[in-house]
């Protein structure tokens, strides 16, 4: 292996980004490098793959838990996650400002939205994104 062969094969393992240009002074130097980087993404596979096998049991060990804990489970893992917008991320005191307008507005009568309404806009917006 030249070289330059194997500048090309270790940029296109990684994804063809600049993260890995190396030149070597020999090809049997390169062929170690080689085999060491290949062992290396190999081992990244199986990380995730191990990985994807942890969440999967995860959660067929969850689905066997009481509604209530499964319930706090999803809202603890819900409140892990960051906003999907940063616009519609919030503070604490502007959901009390939201919590409080809402329950001035249910105290005054407001209907607000009817729940057909409301998975209606539910759907349009996650159609969006």
């Amino acid at each position: 292996m030249s070289v330059a062969s194997f500048e090309l094969c270790a940029s296109a393992m990684l994804g063809g980004g600049p993260y890995f240009r190396v030149r070597l002074s020999s090809a049997a130097t390169a062929d170690i490098v080689v085999t060491s980087l290949r062992s290396h993404l190999n081992s990244q596979v199986m990380y995730a793959r191990n990985m994807a096998q942890s969440a999967k049991k995860i959660v067929k060990q969850a689905l066997l838990l009481p509604d209530k804990e499964r319930a706090e489970v999803i809202a603890e893992l819900l409140d892990s996650l960051p906003p999907s917008d940063p616009a519609e991320s919030r503070s604490d005191e502007e959901w009390i400002a939201e919590v409080e307008r809402r329950a001035r507005a249910a105290l005054a009568g407001s209907t607000g939205l009817s729940w057909e309404q409301a998975r209606m806009e539910i759907a349009e917006r996650l159609e969006r994104k």
